[in-house]
């Protein structure tokens, strides 16, 4: 109706102004669907694929102080025990770094929050493990030291027993030269005098001895096994059996006849006796080694937490990966058909313009018209139009009739 009056230069103009209207409007669907496809990018790169990059490299990290605990754990020497904690502080140093550049707005605050006190509690253990380390070691030094000492104080006094023994042997066989020489002289009470003397103090002084020196010897060996002793009942064992033979090496070094060889296994069984807390020393390094297992296994504990918080943090961060995949997908798709239907409705619009407007309002007409005048022209007076509506071609339809 708006059309049917207004001037063909309206028609036109309007038609155009429609067609320029058609063409903003999709320009401007297009635009806003680029921007929002550059903003849902923005947020996939700018957010989600750092953020999930960031919860790899903390589960990476966390399996690599997996195995520098391990290292820690394992250390010989106080070199290895500084190498190892050095290098599992740059990795905890890294790993506080990584899970603060996770960012709060990526994941759940709740699974950063548990991250956070996971890595708490694991460096409270560690830093437990790392004294029961380095107790360990001192330990295991100070073993080492005292049983090298009793070690060589056992020898001695082995040796010393075993020249008494020698010592003995010899008084015996020539002893024994003896009474054969006495019998050979016939002299029958000296021989029993020999005989009695023999018997009642040579042979026991002898037995003693050889007793003494089978104590040293089993001391030695004590004192031997006690470097390699991680059972706690057979730590208590060789304790006790290394007690008793000290008190009765202690009653049999009496029976030395040489005073100054008695003096000296005397003085080497007190030296042993102050230096029996070895033994004690055992069961601390027992007690030590249980207690970093204990440790240990917490550590273990402790990390396949963190491990299970991480692998929450990287589903998280998949999640939020493919929901913004998804949005940026939808926005493509929105953007797609958007700018399909607005060219379909646009190709619709314009046809209807060109052939309601230009074809039959104008095209036609005037085709219509130029017959008309060349019929006029022609003397050919009969001429039938039908004039439809009031603009500027109507007007020339009622012009060529009246003409």
């Amino acid at each position: 109706m708006l059309l049917a009056t207004a001037s063909i230069g309206r028609k036109l103009l309007l038609s155009f102004i429609a067609m320029a209207m058609l063409v903003m409007l999709s320009a401007l669907i297009g635009v806003s669907g680029f921007s929002l496809v550059a903003k849902t990018e923005r947020n996939v790169v700018d957010a989600a694929i750092p953020a999930m990059i960031e919860a790899r490299q903390v589960s990476e990290l966390s399996t690599r102080i997996i195995s520098s605990v391990q290292m820690l754990s394992n250390a010989q020497n106080e070199q290895e025990r500084k190498e190892a904690g050095r290098v599992l502080f740059d990795q905890l140093e890294s790993l506080l770094t990584h899970i603060k550049e996770l960012g709060g707005e990526s994941f759940d605050s709740q699974l950063l929050e548990a991250l956070e006190n996971n890595v708490q509690n694991v460096i409270n253990n560690l830093a437990e493990l790392g004294v029961t380390v380095e107790r360990k070691l001192w330990l295991a030094k100070e073993i080492d030291t005292r049983v090298e000492e009793m070690r060589l104080l056992s020898e001695e006094l082995e040796q010393l027993t075993r020249t008494q023994v020698q010592n003995t042997s010899t008084i015996a066989v020539a002893n024994v030269t003896h009474i054969y020489d006495l019998l050979e002289s016939n002299k029958k009470d000296q021989v029993y005098q020999a005989l009695d003397a023999l018997v009642e103090v040579d042979l026991d002084l002898t037995e003693r001895l050889h007793e003494l020196h089978l104590l040293a010897f089993k001391m030695l060996n004590q004192i031997e096994e006690a470097r390699t002793l991680t059972n706690v009942d057979r730590i208590q064992q060789i304790q006790t059996a290394f007690e008793d033979n000290l008190k009765i090496m202690k009653r049999r070094v009496l029976a030395v006849e040489d005073p100054t060889r008695s003096e000296q296994m005397s003085q080497l069984l007190t030296e042993l006796g102050k230096r029996q807390v070895v033994f004690t020393i055992l069961l601390q390094q027992y007690e030590n080694n249980e207690q970093s297992q204990q440790l240990m296994q917490k550590t273990l504990e402790l990390f396949s937490e963190l491990n299970g918080t991480v692998n929450k943090l990287v589903d998280d961060s998949n999640q939020t990966t493919r929901v913004a995949v998804d949005q940026l997908t939808s926005t493509l798709k929105f953007a797609q058909w958007s700018l399909t239907v607005i060219s379909i409705i646009g190709l619709i619009i314009v046809v209807i313009i060109l052939w309601r407007v230009v074809y039959v309002s104008v095209v036609k007409r005037l085709a219509e018209y130029s017959s008309a005048l060349l019929s006029v022209a022609q003397g050919n007076l009969a001429v039938e139009l039908e004039v439809k509506g009031k603009d500027e071609l109507a007007h020339m339809g009622q012009a060529i009739i009246t003409a």
